[in-house]
């Protein structure tokens, strides 16, 4: 067994570098609880997010209303400019608000006459 004497300035510096180590092992310990805090924290942010009452799926499927009410209110648009073209048409075109009442109404002139035939009944005589 070989015993090392070692002076007091030698003692001193092994001590500061001891205390300079355990030092620097604290702030790095510090630094990785840090870390994993900070990691959690996003982590959690990130679910809350995605997950959330008012997260991602929310937001899908708030697009998809949105563009669902987007194509219903083109539809509508175009169905009220046709609209609009037909009343300028009823308005304005004789010949146009005859065929309307002649189609959807069964008008007819006063000097027209109406014939109505009946239809062949399957195996009935004629």
């Amino acid at each position: 067994m070989t015993a090392f004497i070692l002076t007091n300035r030698e003692l001193n510096k092994i001590n500061f570098c001891r205390k300079r180590v355990s030092r620097i092992a604290v702030k790095l310990y510090q630094s990785i609880i840090a870390f994993i805090i900070t990691t959690l924290l996003v982590a959690a942010y990130f679910f809350l997010v995605i997950r959330g009452e008012k997260g991602w799926n929310e937001l899908n499927a708030m697009k998809l209303e949105v563009n669902t009410l987007k194509a219903q209110n083109e539809a509508l648009s175009k169905k009220n400019t046709e609209l609009q073209q037909k009343v300028d048409r009823l308005k304005n075109d004789p010949g146009f608000l005859e065929d309307v009442a002649r189609q959807e109404l069964n008008m007819i002139n006063k000097d027209e006459i109406v014939f109505k035939f009946k239809k062949k009944e399957p195996g009935g005589h004629e």
